[in-house]
């Protein structure tokens, strides 16, 4: 038998997904079970709150933008309604032990009114601001500095001018765990390897409360085990929610990672490919455009004369590991390996 306790139960989703049909499924099926229950949407529930729901839909569908509200009024709106909708309808009916259903909560409003939102950049800071990171090619940290004071460069927790370090290096290590590095936070990042350094710009990112993180080419200057740890790392930032933007010529580590391929050719967008189609030959053929069986004819060029010659070279790393190589005239030869292989 139903034991009569409030409940607060809420749909969320985009348009069109479902959520109005499936709240007033869930009201019906309660109410044929005699459970006190109501059922209320946002923005809107009340008397005032649909007031101020037609004033931001009137806003909305207005023909001249120049005369449509700021994304602050536009939020402070959504919120005063939300305000008048807690107060006046849902408090009351949880005090009183029903069960509240409503079609949209805050999660609408952090998607719509916040991260749902055009904006335009005038500096980094701004974008930072709104939770957008991006990792360059080139590692960015500070290497007389220890990892604390990269992380927090510029925005290091403190008052009057005096840093707080005992917060300082707490938070940076938090950051830090959550980037897979078990670090004192107080180690000099330029003694640390480039595989590791390339974390700690991660966990930089995610100190700014980053929810969109574009990564450069961040395997670059990574050897394998370095790049098998970053993609764990880059896997487990995408279960939390946050969007990664990942940047690679590389076309194995694209199929890897991503969950959608955009494919840029000549500075234009050349293709987008779902899930189920990325693979090497359908990005190949998005970036030459034209399809693989449409090989140049490969001319056979004969080189000419012995150029350059060296024997049994060796370098420190592997001194017991001599190598020749012999170039000729005309000729264009390689070097090819996996970094630190010399």
């Amino acid at each position: 038998m139903y034991k009569k306790k409030p409940f607060f139960i809420v749909f969320e989703g985009v348009e069109g997904c479902g959520k109005s049909y499936q709240s007033k499924k869930l009201y019906n099926k309660l109410k044929k079970k005699k459970i006190d229950t109501i059922l209320t949407r946002e923005p809107g529930g009340t008397r005032s709150s649909e007031l101020i729901r037609n004033l931001i839909l009137k806003d909305y569908f207005a023909k001249d933008s120049k005369e449509k509200f700021d994304k602050y009024t536009d939020t402070l709106l959504y919120l005063a309604a939300r305000n008048e909708h807690i107060k006046n309808k849902i408090k009351p009916a949880l005090l009183k032990k029903k069960v509240v259903i409503c079609d949209r909560f805050t999660d609408s409003t952090i998607a719509y009114q916040v991260y749902g939102k055009k904006v335009e950049f005038k500096n980094v800071r701004e974008a930072m601001d709104l939770g957008i990171a991006l990792i360059h090619q080139e590692l960015n940290l500070a290497s007389n500095l220890d990892l604390a004071s990269n992380i927090f460069l510029g925005r290091e927790p403190g008052k009057k001018g005096f840093i707080h370090e005992e917060k300082l290096h707490a938070e940076a290590t938090r950051h830090l765990k959550r980037v897979g590095l078990d670090l004192p936070s107080d180690t000099i990042a330029g003694s640390l390897p480039i595989g590791k350094q390339q974390l700690v710009e991660i966990a930089k990112a995610l100190s700014c409360d980053a929810r969109v993180l574009i990564m450069d080419e961040p395997t670059s200057s990574l050897s394998q085990k370095e790049t098998e740890t970053l993609f764990e790392v880059v896997k487990g930032l995408r279960d939390e929610g946050i969007s990664v933007i990942y940047i690679s010529h590389r076309l194995g580590e694209v199929k890897e990672l991503s969950d959608r391929v955009t494919v840029f050719r000549d500075g234009e967008n050349a293709g987008d490919l779902a899930k189920d189609e990325i693979n090497h030959d359908n990005m190949v053929r998005l970036m030459v455009g034209r399809e693989l069986s449409e090989f140049y004819d490969r001319e056979i060029h004969q080189a000419g004369d012995c150029v350059l010659k060296a024997v049994d070279l060796v370098s420190p790393a592997y001194p017991e590991t001599p190598v020749s190589i012999e170039v000729r005239a005309g000729e264009i030869v390689g070097i090819a390996g996996l970094v630190g292989a010399g």
